[in-house]
């Protein structure tokens, strides 16, 4: 692990097909999390709660990588618009369950 994301230790590598989006920040330090489930939440600025709701977990294989594309996640069931991470944002990656 070579840096932190939202008090979270995790590595500077694109995302493999076995990673998933857990968190990301909107604005101003608020923070997005999306859990396995596939339900997305805001926190405000309570970002160990948030990796919690996603279940982060601090010796996973855990990335940081910017979203470069358009992301379709079919599986979020909330009704936020900003439930997909925008293009060109820090997106904390972690293991599928």
């Amino acid at each position: 692990m070579d840096t932190t994301f939202l008090k979270v230790p995790c590595s500077r590598k694109p995302p493999t097909r076995g990673h998933r989006p857990a968190l990301w920040e909107c604005m101003l330090g608020t923070v997005y999390a999306l859990n396995e489930a596939g339900e997305c939440k805001y926190f405000d600025y309570d970002h160990t709660a948030a990796a919690a709701f996603a279940g982060v977990t601090l010796t996973a294989d855990n990335r940081l990588h910017k979203v470069t594309h358009l992301l379709n996640f079919q599986y979020v069931k909330a009704g936020l618009t900003d439930a997909n991470p925008p293009v060109g944002r820090l997106v904390l990656w972690v293991p599928k369950a």
